[in-house]
């Protein structure tokens, strides 16, 4: 198993699944959690991305790979 983290920026409110309402922009930390596949070559299965949030209090929301990259791209979208 291998994990590592990067940092989204948001310009524009957003809501992830499971957010019951619009969190505000910023910077977000993004936590990936990977397990190695079973073959003769080094690689990694994807098995887990979330998303911690702060205001107030920290929270960690799971979400699919290709839905924080759509709501990225929307988001990238609205400051052009």
């Amino acid at each position: 198993m291998r994990s590592y983290f990067n940092h989204v920026t948001f310009h524009q409110p957003f809501q992830l699944p499971g957010m019951e309402t619009t969190h505000a922009p910023g910077t977000f930390e993004v936590r990936v959690e990977e397990e190695p596949l079973d073959v003769v070559w080094e690689a990694y299965h994807r098995t887990l991305t979330f998303m911690l949030t702060s205001g107030g209090r920290t929270e960690a929301y799971q979400v699919p790979e290709e839905e924080l990259d759509r709501l990225l791209a929307a988001d990238q979208a609205s400051i052009v």
